[in-house]
């Protein structure tokens, strides 16, 4: 598959539980980009195991820089790159505009998989919180809710695209290699198959 366009960095944005890491390594696969994880990134550069540690240990506001500074980083490197951001990348200070800009600069793509919270709490109570630290008080619905309103208008702002998070995963690696070929990013129809 052919790159014809100057995109380099292809973000997939998204509720924690929406399927943005599963997303981006199908996705990277199916394009022969790299992927990176950026909350893979941010454990590395606090060299804690869990970003669960990284809240516990040196708390949110490091954590998000940590996560701005990483995200920085990914945007700069030359290598096309399928990038899952953490849930709240977008919100970390200074991310919203960073994100528009290099957007708008025609270098980056933006993704969101946008399912609604009850769904999302529903798959998370199935597959088990994970690796994430309560964002809210209350039960796994609660929190989805609240993070949902809290986020989805920002999200929907930043992306190009917003696919529906609830298919299953190659529906959801389909629907986002489609747009992009309709953007014109490939040069073959490989991209859509």
């Amino acid at each position: 598959m052919h790159r014809v366009t100057r995109v380099r960095t292809i973000l997939i944005m998204g509720l924690r539980g929406s399927g943005k890491t599963t997303a981006a390594s199908s996705l990277a696969h199916h394009i022969g980009w790299r992927c990176v994880d950026l909350d893979v990134r941010v454990r590395e550069m606090f060299d804690e195991s869990s970003v669960t540690d990284i809240f516990r240990i040196h708390g949110e506001p490091a954590f998000r820089e940590g996560e701005a500074a990483a995200l920085r980083c990914v945007l700069t490197e030359p290598e096309p790159t399928v990038v899952s951001l953490g849930g709240g990348t977008p919100t970390a200070p200074g991310m919203a505009g960073a994100i528009r800009a290099a957007a708008a600069s025609g270098d980056v793509r933006v993704v969101y998989l946008r399912a609604q919270p009850e769904a999302i709490a529903s798959r998370l109570e199935k597959l088990g919180v994970g690796d994430r630290p309560k964002l809210v008080d209350g039960d796994i619905h609660e929190e989805m809710r609240q993070t949902f309103d809290a986020r989805d208008a920002l999200y929907r702002e930043l992306a190009g695209v917003e696919i529906d998070a609830s298919q299953q995963p190659d529906d959801v690696r389909t629907q986002i290699a489609q747009w992009l070929h309709e953007q014109g990013i490939f040069r073959d129809s490989a991209a859509s198959d």
